[in-house]
């Protein structure tokens, strides 16, 4: 899939939709937290905080389902499977511009909400389906346990945020 144009446009076309939705919905965040502080005396509720950021989070979720869709759309409307092959069979990955060879990279199959996970391929670090680097392969311990800890990191800094408020005044 490195090479096809199609997929190629499609990613593009998603992302801006998601990094366009994105901003739109936390310049509404942002205004609402600063209308709410300009406009109303604050009542010392995390709800104020809460409520809005947990809205935020699930605007971006679904923004993230809608590119999700809108690419796979895309790719499909281009008479091309989603995984990047051209019939299927390896003959239809060369002719791709992927590894005839097999790579489990390349399988659409391995794939959990974007997320590289093959339990049966022995790396961590895999090459991107698209685009320059690698990705970690959530299937092996190691590449599990990394994407665990950005989430507790992610976690744990949210309820800081939020409890930190409340126990310091």
């Amino acid at each position: 899939m490195r090479d096809d144009a199609a997929a190629h446009a499609a990613n593009l076309r998603a992302t801006r939709f998601f990094l366009g939705g994105t901003t739109f919905a936390l310049s509404l965040l942002l205004a609402w937290l600063a209308l709410r502080g300009w406009l109303l005396p604050p009542d010392g509720s995390t709800a104020e905080f809460l409520l809005p950021t947990v809205a935020f989070l699930l605007a971006m979720a679904g923004l993230g389902f809608a590119a999700l869709r809108r690419y796979r759309r895309d790719v499909a409307a281009a008479g091309r499977p989603v995984d990047g092959t051209v019939d299927g069979t390896a003959a239809g990955a060369a002719a791709a511009g992927e590894p005839a060879d097999g790579d489990p990279v390349y399988d659409s199959s391995n794939y959990r909400a974007g997320i590289y996970t093959n339990r049966a391929d022995p790396r961590v670090l895999v090459p991107k389906r698209i685009g320059v680097g690698v990705t970690l392969n959530a299937g092996r311990p190691a590449g599990l346990a990394f994407y665990l800890a950005i989430a507790l990191v992610s976690v744990a800094g949210l309820v800081a945020g939020i409890a930190f408020p409340l126990f310091a005044g």
